[in-house]
């Protein structure tokens, strides 16, 4: 972006660059991916890469998998209401 250039939602360019997921204070030429591809990479990585240091330093992901119960040696006498 040229410099000195402030953005205003009333600006053509302003608006244009916006409309193509382009951040118009950015000064690079790569458009941002959609809000809910970010959102979708961001929930990914949190669950499956990330470690939380509550759970032990592992991954949500993990986590679950490890304390997960097996349905074949649950209790079988328990009565569904």
């Amino acid at each position: 972006m040229r410099a000195g250039y402030v953005a205003s939602a009333d600006d053509p360019l302003t608006i244009i660059m916006l409309a193509a997921g382009r951040d118009p204070l950015s000064s690079s030429s790569q458009p941002r991916p959609p809000p809910r591809a970010r959102v979708a990479a961001w929930v990914d990585e949190h669950n499956h890469t990330r470690r939380h240091s509550s759970i032990g330093m592992i991954s949500p992901m993990d986590y679950e998998l490890a304390h997960q119960t097996d349905p074949d040696t649950e209790d079988l006498d328990t009565e569904v209401a």
